[in-house]
């Protein structure tokens, strides 16, 4: 870094000028080129740096006060940012821009260094004020709509769309519009920005196309967001997240054969522990469940609750699990976990799920479980389906309190019973459809007052029954058997 070295910089950059000041420039940020010899120059300052930091600012700064001209201050600028000397690139759109603080080049230089240093207010002003030299600069408005991602969104839509105005076919503006909107997780916007970009773009960006996938899938469009991440997979075979997103498309499509093959990157030790999630072995745990495999699928819920222990709706999946192998305990009780965690963000099919087990775990006890704990059963699901009944419209609520307590009554015919169905079959019967569940209502009164000797009465039932389905073969039955009391 000696006086004859300095010396000879200043003269190439003072020669670069010369030419460059011949020829028009090819773009409004356009700059001359740097040489070779000089661009290992600058590499061995920056080497001199990690060894002598001192000494090599010195030499530097000698340097650097031997150059008077913008241009040659940006293209060197420019060099070290390539070469990611920040510090140094700095110094030089400083110069430059005391020099002339309207060379637009120079703004976009400053800007640039800004970025790298996460200066977003500086950069934000660098290129606010190349865009007051020149409105229409693209490269300035793509950079602020860059800085004004992070700092204030809608600046940089309104710097996009005014690019898309000036441009439509720039297909990057509604790119950027789709980044933005998938930063601020608006997966809606997002997806349709990224759709447009996708539809027009002739080199496709492959972090946009991860983000489309992700933002179609947030939005529940499974099927093309499943398309999307197999084009990425066919660019890389090893992206996990596309993987991923690949096999959680599958799941929600409820195409479970599939599934179970997307899944082996989970399960081929393709990837460390650290990498997989707690959503693919809770996922996996579904798959697992779907086929059978119940021991599996419990092991991969419990692994999911080892990795993410707040994520309680995979308490919701390994009661189902537990239920699905009859295991009604550990079912309520997982269930429970899960009804705990949701508070008061519970709602009324939560709790018809909670009391639909107990009405389960009572229709499943054996003569090896205690009449008490049957008692409890029914106790803790009727107090749940009561609640439902008190405080919904619905007619689920006295519809399982009728059959939770059908259970222990059999075939005996029970007031209270019979008073559960009527309470359904009143919010029931001005209602289109379900007639099944009409039909449920109607059989059970049939049946109740056939055993009451009420013959005038379960004649009206039948009657109802066949009303909805004159194939009814109990209703048919019945009323044959009626003819023959006569």
């Amino acid at each position: 870094m000696n006086k004859k070295w300095i010396m000879r910089v200043a003269f190439f950059m003072a020669f670069v000028f010369g030419v460059c000041s011949a020829h028009a420039q090819s773009s409004k940020t356009a700059v001359p080129p740097m040489d070779e010899e000089v661009k290992q120059q600058i590499t061995e300052i920056s080497q001199l740096f990690k060894e002598n930091p001192e000494k090599a600012n010195e030499s530097f700064l000698k340097m650097l006060r031997k150059v008077k001209d913008k241009e040659q201050l940006v293209a060197l600028g420019q060099y070290l940012v390539q070469e990611k000397n920040y510090p140094y690139a700095k110094l030089c759109g400083d110069k430059a821009y005391e020099i002339d603080a309207t060379y637009i080049p120079t703004l976009m230089l400053c800007g640039e260094v800004c970025i790298l240093r996460k200066d977003w207010g500086g950069a934000g002003q660098k290129f606010d004020e190349a865009l007051l030299v020149d409105s229409t600069l693209t490269e300035a408005m793509l950079k602020n709509a860059q800085v004004y991602k992070y700092v204030n969104p809608e600046v940089a839509k309104q710097m996009l769309h005014k690019l898309k105005a000036q441009d439509p076919n720039f297909t990057d503006a509604d790119r950027m519009l789709g980044d933005i909107a998938y930063f601020l997780d608006e997966y809606k916007e997002a997806a349709e920005y990224y759709g447009t970009y996708f539809t027009t773009a002739k080199d496709s960006n492959i972090s946009a196309m991860r983000n489309y996938v992700l933002s179609l899938f947030a939005v529940k469009q499974h099927e093309k967001s499943l398309e999307f991440a197999n084009a990425a997979l066919r660019r890389d075979a090893n992206d996990v997240s596309m993987l991923r997103m690949k096999f959680y498309n599958l799941c929600e499509l409820k195409r479970f054969d599939e599934a179970a093959q997307a899944a082996a990157y989970i399960e081929n030790g393709q990837f460390a522990d650290s990498v997989l999630t707690a959503g693919d072995y809770d996922n996996l745990g579904k798959v697992k469940m779907q086929n059978s495999d119940f021991a599996t699928a419990e092991k991969c819920f419990k692994k999911a609750l080892q990795i993410s222990p707040e994520s309680f709706a995979v308490y919701k999946n390994l009661s189902n699990c537990y239920k699905n192998s009859g295991q009604y305990d550990k079912s309520i009780e997982s269930f429970r976990v899960y009804m705990d965690s949701i508070g008061n963000k519970a709602n009324m099919v939560d709790s018809l799920d909670m009391g639909k087990l107990y009405q389960m775990a009572l229709q499943g006890a054996g003569d090896s479980v205690s009449m008490d704990v049957k008692q409890k059963y029914l106790t803790e699901g009727n107090k749940i389906f009561a609640f439902i009944t008190q405080h919904s419209p619905s007619f689920w609520g006295p519809m399982w309190q009728a059959r939770i307590n059908n259970v222990l009554t059999g075939n005996k015919p029970d007031d209270t019973v019979y008073g559960y169905y009527m309470e359904a079959f009143n919010r029931l019967k001005d209602k289109e459809g379900n007639n099944y569940l009409k039909t449920e209502a109607l059989r059970y009164f049939a049946f109740y007052t056939l055993q009451k000797d009420q013959y005038s009465q379960c004649k009206e039932w039948c009657q109802k029954i066949l009303e909805i389905d004159p194939t009814d073969d109990l209703a048919t039955r019945i009323m044959s058997a009626l003819k023959n009391l006569k």
